[in-house]
Formats: C-alpha cells, sequence, structure tokens
C-alpha cells in the first residue's frame, strides 16, 4: 500500500506539472490582439456558470457543460485561451458543490490542461481553424478533438482513482466514462456552433447558443 501511495502520488505530481508547463507556453504564444478581450471575459463567465451549475444525471453523476465554452474558446483564439478557461473551471470546481483537498483541486487543474492541450492540437491537426472558417472542417475536427479530450480526460482520472481506492481501472472506466462519449460529442459541437455564430454575428449572437446549454441543465 505504501508504494502504491509514492506511485500515486508521483502521477499526481507529474500530471499537475505538465498542466502547468501547458498553460505557461501556451499563454507565452499567444499573439496580442489575437482575443477579443469582450468574447474571452464572456467566455471565462460562461465557463464559471456551467461549472458552478452542472447537469444532474442519475445516481451521483454530473456533468459539466463548461466543455462547450471550452471547446469555443480554442475554436476561436488557441490553446492558450481555452487554458484559462479551464484555470476558471478548476477554481470554481475546487470549492463547489464542496470544498476539496488541495491535491484533488491541483490534479483536476493538471488533468483538464492536457486534456485540452493535447484536443486543441487535433484539433489543428486535422484542419480546424483558429479562428474557424466554415462549418463543415469546423465541426468535424471539434468532434475528433472531441474524442481524444474525452480519452485523456477519462484515462488521466480513472487512472489516479485506481491508484488512490480498491478499485480496479477498467472497472472505474466502464462505471465512470462508458456512458460518457455521446454527452461529451454533443456537447462539443455545441461549442464549435457558439464559436461560428461569434465569427458570423459577434458577441451578440455567440449569445444566443448559450440557451441550448440552459436546456440541457
Amino acid at each position: 500500500m505504501r508504494m502504491k501511495k509514492i506511485v500515486a502520488d508521483i502521477y499526481i505530481f507529474a500530471v499537475v506539472a505538465l498542466g502547468t508547463a501547458s498553460l505557461v507556453a501556451a499563454s507565452l504564444a499567444v499573439k496580442a490582439g489575437s482575443v477579443d478581450p469582450l468574447m474571452f471575459v464572456l467566455l471565462l463567465g460562461l465557463a464559471a456558470a456551467a461549472q458552478r451549475n452542472p447537469v444532474m444525471l442519475f445516481r451521483s453523476s454530473a456533468i459539466s457543460m463548461s466543455f462547450a465554452i471550452n471547446v469555443a474558446a480554442y475554436v476561436l483564439f488557441g490553446v492558450g485561451a481555452a487554458l484559462w478557461v479551464n484555470v476558471v473551471v478548476a477554481a470554481v470546481n475546487a470549492f463547489t458543490p464542496k470544498p476539496k483537498p488541495a491535491r484533488k483541486a491541483l490534479f483536476n487543474f493538471g488533468q483538464l490542461s492536457i486534456s485540452t492541450t493535447l484536443a486543441a492540437t487535433v484539433y489543428g491537426l486535422v484542419g480546424g481553424k483558429t479562428s474557424p472558417t466554415d462549418l463543415t472542417s469546423t465541426v468535424f475536427a471539434v468532434a475528433i478533438s472531441a474524442a481524444v479530450y474525452f480519452i485523456a480526460n477519462s484515462t488521466l482520472t480513472a487512472v489516479v482513482i485506481a491508484l488512490t481506492s480498491d478499485a480496479k481501472l477498467g472497472a472505474i472506466w466502464r462505471q465512470n466514462f462508458s456512458w460518457m462519449p455521446v454527452n461529451f460529442l454533443a456537447t462539443a459541437v455545441n461549442g464549435a456552433a457558439l464559436a461560428l455564430a461569434n465569427q458570423a454575428l459577434g458577441v451578440f449572437g455567440a449569445a444566443q447558443f448559450v440557451q441550448p446549454l440552459g436546456d440541457a441543465w
């Protein structure tokens, strides 16, 4: 058990360190003037509200619609902006619905940062543009990037649960994540729609796509 705890501590530290490095590197790469301040502030506010009010599902399960805001951020402004959206999400998650231990809060930040960095990178590799240029290529790239995000997010989280409990990795993934791919895909497409609406109609047009998030709640 002591060895398992040491491995868990090393794993958590590595995830937090890699997530922090991703945030710093992506932030330094953001070009001045490439981010619309008004839209960015709107995304931060929406992410905080979505994380504060997750959609409750069966038993004690819930899904946060903040992933849609995360997708919109990297589609519109790139990974740097999306990682700062994650900072807000992680901060809200650290205190809601109840305060979490610092180690858990930091791990959540790290795994969110890693998952988003991988998703945003794949979004660009499969033809997604920042900012988006057309519906078809954007939705296709977002769908692929959402799959990458889901795999990274669920795997990183399942591993830490396995290392800090007696449950088996496969059982953890099946119970907690096997039912979620469709939810992630639908949420990601809504995020893409929000980004495209902003491109076509500006920040007030993008605000119209907040309604589906409210409908889900």
